[in-house]
Protein backbone atom coordinates (compact mmCIF):
# COMPACT_ATOMS: atom_id res chain seq x y z
CA UNK A 1 0.00 0.00 0.00
CA UNK A 2 1.25 3.51 -0.84
CA UNK A 3 -0.02 6.47 1.18
CA UNK A 4 -0.48 9.99 -0.27
CA UNK A 5 2.98 10.95 0.99
CA UNK A 6 4.53 8.22 -1.13
CA UNK A 7 5.40 5.94 1.78
CA UNK A 8 5.01 2.24 1.03
CA UNK A 9 3.65 -0.23 3.58
CA UNK A 10 3.72 -3.96 2.85
CA UNK A 11 0.57 -5.63 4.17
CA UNK A 12 0.74 -9.41 4.12
CA UNK A 13 -2.18 -11.80 4.18
CA UNK A 14 -3.87 -12.32 7.52
CA UNK A 15 -2.70 -9.07 9.08
CA UNK A 16 -4.72 -6.33 10.75
CA UNK A 17 -3.74 -2.67 10.35
CA UNK A 18 -5.01 0.59 11.79
CA UNK A 19 -4.65 3.49 9.34
CA UNK A 20 -5.56 7.10 10.06
CA UNK A 21 -6.12 8.41 6.53
CA UNK A 22 -7.52 11.84 7.33
CA UNK A 23 -9.91 11.36 4.41
CA UNK A 24 -7.05 10.97 1.93
CA UNK A 25 -7.03 8.17 -0.62
CA UNK A 26 -4.79 5.15 -0.36
CA UNK A 27 -3.26 3.29 -3.29
CA UNK A 28 -3.06 -0.47 -3.31
CA UNK A 29 -0.36 -2.11 -5.43
CA UNK A 30 -0.68 -5.77 -6.39
CA UNK A 31 1.96 -7.59 -8.40
CA UNK A 32 0.82 -8.84 -11.80
CA UNK A 33 -0.66 -12.32 -11.61
CA UNK A 34 -1.32 -12.13 -7.87
CA UNK A 35 -4.70 -11.92 -6.19
CA UNK A 36 -5.51 -9.62 -3.32
CA UNK A 37 -8.58 -9.11 -1.13
CA UNK A 38 -9.08 -6.91 1.90
CA UNK A 39 -11.73 -6.31 4.51
CA UNK A 40 -11.82 -2.58 5.22
CA UNK A 41 -13.85 -1.12 8.09
CA UNK A 42 -13.94 2.68 8.21
CA UNK A 43 -14.56 4.62 11.40
CA UNK A 44 -15.48 8.30 11.59
CA UNK A 45 -13.64 9.50 14.70
CA UNK A 46 -15.97 12.49 15.07
CA UNK A 47 -18.78 10.08 15.96
CA UNK A 48 -16.85 8.51 18.82
CA UNK A 49 -17.32 9.45 22.44
CA UNK A 50 -15.03 12.33 23.54
CA UNK A 51 -12.91 9.93 25.62
CA UNK A 52 -12.28 7.57 22.68
CA UNK A 53 -11.70 10.44 20.25
CA UNK A 54 -9.14 12.00 22.59
CA UNK A 55 -7.40 8.66 23.03
CA UNK A 56 -7.06 8.21 19.26
CA UNK A 57 -5.98 11.79 18.77
CA UNK A 58 -3.23 11.34 21.34
CA UNK A 59 -2.01 7.92 20.16
CA UNK A 60 -2.42 8.47 16.41
CA UNK A 61 -1.38 12.13 15.99
CA UNK A 62 -1.87 13.32 12.44
CA UNK A 63 -3.14 11.82 9.17
CA UNK A 64 -1.55 8.76 7.60
CA UNK A 65 -0.36 7.27 10.85
CA UNK A 66 -0.07 3.55 10.08
CA UNK A 67 0.18 0.81 12.66
CA UNK A 68 0.15 -2.97 12.49
CA UNK A 69 -1.99 -4.60 15.16
CA UNK A 70 -1.40 -7.88 16.97
CA UNK A 71 -5.08 -8.69 17.32
CA UNK A 72 -6.37 -11.71 15.39
CA UNK A 73 -7.99 -10.94 12.06
CA UNK A 74 -11.46 -12.32 11.32
CA UNK A 75 -11.63 -16.04 10.75
CA UNK A 76 -13.35 -17.69 7.81
CA UNK A 77 -16.61 -18.11 9.71
CA UNK A 78 -16.88 -14.40 10.51
CA UNK A 79 -15.95 -13.36 6.98
CA UNK A 80 -18.56 -15.70 5.54
CA UNK A 81 -21.17 -14.18 7.85
CA UNK A 82 -20.14 -10.62 6.97
CA UNK A 83 -20.17 -11.29 3.22
CA UNK A 84 -23.32 -13.41 3.00
CA UNK A 85 -25.11 -10.66 0.96
CA UNK A 86 -28.08 -10.58 3.35
CA UNK A 87 -29.59 -7.10 3.63
CA UNK A 88 -32.60 -7.64 5.89
CA UNK A 89 -32.69 -5.45 9.03
CA UNK A 90 -31.71 -8.26 11.40
CA UNK A 91 -28.69 -9.24 9.25
CA UNK A 92 -27.56 -5.61 8.96
CA UNK A 93 -27.75 -5.24 12.75
CA UNK A 94 -25.73 -8.43 13.21
CA UNK A 95 -23.06 -7.27 10.74
CA UNK A 96 -22.82 -3.87 12.41
CA UNK A 97 -22.24 -5.65 15.71
CA UNK A 98 -19.46 -7.78 14.21
CA UNK A 99 -17.74 -4.71 12.78
CA UNK A 100 -18.06 -2.86 16.09
CA UNK A 101 -16.45 -5.83 17.87
CA UNK A 102 -13.47 -5.69 15.48
CA UNK A 103 -13.12 -1.95 16.01
CA UNK A 104 -13.35 -2.45 19.76
CA UNK A 105 -10.44 -4.93 19.70
CA UNK A 106 -8.35 -2.43 17.73
CA UNK A 107 -9.12 0.50 20.04
CA UNK A 108 -8.46 -1.62 23.14
CA UNK A 109 -5.03 -2.55 21.82
CA UNK A 110 -4.12 1.06 21.03
CA UNK A 111 -5.38 2.26 24.42
CA UNK A 112 -3.50 -0.44 26.33
CA UNK A 113 -0.28 -0.03 24.35
CA UNK A 114 0.16 3.42 22.80
CA UNK A 115 3.68 2.60 21.63
CA UNK A 116 4.00 0.50 18.49
CA UNK A 117 5.14 -3.04 19.22
CA UNK A 118 4.71 -2.85 22.99
CA UNK A 119 2.03 -5.56 22.87
CA UNK A 120 4.66 -8.27 22.71
CA UNK A 121 5.96 -7.13 26.13
CA UNK A 122 2.59 -7.75 27.77
CA UNK A 123 2.39 -11.54 28.23
CA UNK A 124 -1.25 -11.54 29.41
CA UNK A 125 -2.48 -9.60 26.37
CA UNK A 126 -0.37 -11.73 24.06
CA UNK A 127 -1.85 -14.96 25.44
CA UNK A 128 -5.35 -13.50 25.08
CA UNK A 129 -4.68 -12.49 21.45
CA UNK A 130 -3.27 -15.90 20.54
CA UNK A 131 -6.19 -17.64 22.25
CA UNK A 132 -8.62 -15.46 20.30
CA UNK A 133 -6.80 -16.36 17.06
CA UNK A 134 -7.06 -20.06 17.90
CA UNK A 135 -10.79 -19.69 18.56
CA UNK A 136 -11.23 -18.09 15.14
CA UNK A 137 -9.29 -20.93 13.50
CA UNK A 138 -10.89 -23.92 15.25
CA UNK A 139 -12.19 -25.36 11.99
CA UNK A 140 -9.05 -24.60 9.99
CA UNK A 141 -5.56 -26.11 9.95
CA UNK A 142 -3.01 -23.87 11.67
CA UNK A 143 0.71 -24.36 12.18
CA UNK A 144 3.11 -23.10 14.82
CA UNK A 145 5.05 -21.39 12.03
CA UNK A 146 1.98 -19.29 11.21
CA UNK A 147 1.57 -18.29 14.85
CA UNK A 148 5.29 -17.45 15.14
CA UNK A 149 5.06 -15.26 12.03
CA UNK A 150 1.85 -13.57 13.19
CA UNK A 151 3.19 -12.57 16.62
CA UNK A 152 6.92 -12.28 15.90
CA UNK A 153 8.05 -14.71 18.60
CA UNK A 154 9.59 -18.19 18.56
CA UNK A 155 7.62 -21.31 19.40
CA UNK A 156 9.77 -21.78 22.52
CA UNK A 157 8.87 -18.31 23.83
CA UNK A 158 5.18 -18.70 22.95
CA UNK A 159 4.92 -22.09 24.67
CA UNK A 160 6.70 -20.76 27.77
CA UNK A 161 4.21 -17.90 27.97
CA UNK A 162 1.28 -20.29 27.64
CA UNK A 163 2.62 -22.75 30.21
CA UNK A 164 3.15 -19.93 32.71
CA UNK A 165 -0.41 -18.60 32.34
CA UNK A 166 -2.49 -21.60 31.29
CA UNK A 167 -0.34 -24.62 32.23
CA UNK A 168 -0.67 -25.70 28.60
CA UNK A 169 1.36 -25.35 25.44
CA UNK A 170 -0.19 -23.43 22.55
CA UNK A 171 -1.41 -26.58 20.83
CA UNK A 172 -2.58 -28.21 24.06
CA UNK A 173 -4.69 -25.08 24.50
CA UNK A 174 -5.98 -25.40 20.93
CA UNK A 175 -6.94 -29.05 21.47
CA UNK A 176 -8.84 -28.11 24.62
CA UNK A 177 -10.68 -25.31 22.83
CA UNK A 178 -11.68 -27.72 20.06
CA UNK A 179 -12.97 -30.48 22.33
CA UNK A 180 -14.86 -27.97 24.52
CA UNK A 181 -16.49 -26.45 21.42
CA UNK A 182 -17.43 -29.94 20.19
CA UNK A 183 -18.83 -30.85 23.61
CA UNK A 184 -21.10 -27.79 23.59
CA UNK A 185 -22.39 -28.60 20.11
CA UNK A 186 -22.99 -32.24 21.00
CA UNK A 187 -24.85 -31.28 24.16
CA UNK A 188 -26.84 -28.34 22.83
CA UNK A 189 -27.64 -29.30 19.21
CA UNK A 190 -28.79 -32.24 17.11
CA UNK A 191 -26.14 -31.71 14.44
CA UNK A 192 -24.38 -34.77 13.12
CA UNK A 193 -21.01 -35.75 14.56
CA UNK A 194 -19.51 -35.38 11.07
CA UNK A 195 -20.61 -31.73 10.92
CA UNK A 196 -19.42 -31.03 14.45
CA UNK A 197 -16.06 -32.65 13.74
CA UNK A 198 -15.57 -30.45 10.66
CA UNK A 199 -16.54 -27.26 12.52
CA UNK A 200 -14.23 -27.98 15.45
CA UNK A 201 -11.08 -29.00 13.57
CA UNK A 202 -11.24 -32.78 13.81
CA UNK A 203 -10.40 -34.86 10.74
CA UNK A 204 -13.65 -36.86 10.89
CA UNK A 205 -16.32 -38.16 13.25
CA UNK A 206 -14.14 -41.12 14.26
CA UNK A 207 -11.32 -38.78 15.31
CA UNK A 208 -13.77 -36.71 17.33
CA UNK A 209 -15.19 -39.84 18.97
CA UNK A 210 -11.75 -41.09 20.02
CA UNK A 211 -10.72 -37.75 21.50
CA UNK A 212 -14.10 -37.38 23.22
CA UNK A 213 -13.85 -40.82 24.85
CA UNK A 214 -10.35 -40.06 26.18
CA UNK A 215 -11.46 -36.70 27.58
CA UNK A 216 -14.85 -37.60 29.09
CA UNK A 217 -14.64 -41.38 29.52
CA UNK A 218 -17.74 -42.03 27.41
CA UNK A 219 -18.87 -41.91 23.81
CA UNK A 220 -20.22 -38.75 22.23
CA UNK A 221 -23.54 -40.50 21.57
CA UNK A 222 -23.93 -41.52 25.20
CA UNK A 223 -23.03 -37.99 26.31
CA UNK A 224 -25.72 -36.52 24.06
CA UNK A 225 -28.35 -38.99 25.32
CA UNK A 226 -27.46 -38.23 28.95
CA UNK A 227 -27.71 -34.52 28.30
CA UNK A 228 -31.19 -34.86 26.83
CA UNK A 229 -32.37 -36.97 29.76
CA UNK A 230 -31.22 -34.27 32.21
CA UNK A 231 -33.03 -31.45 30.40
Amino acid sequence: MVDPRGHAHEISGGQAWLIRSGGMQLKRIVEKGEGCSNLVIALNASRLSPALANMLGHNLPGPMRVRRLNLPVPGRAMLTALLDQRTDPAAILRKEGQCLALLGHALEEVAAHPQQGSETRNPCLLVERISALLCERLAEPITMTEIEHEFGLSSVTLNQLFRTRTRETVFEHLRRLRIEAAERLIRQTDRSFTEIAADCGFSDASHLSNVFRKRFGTTASAWRRAGKQNQ
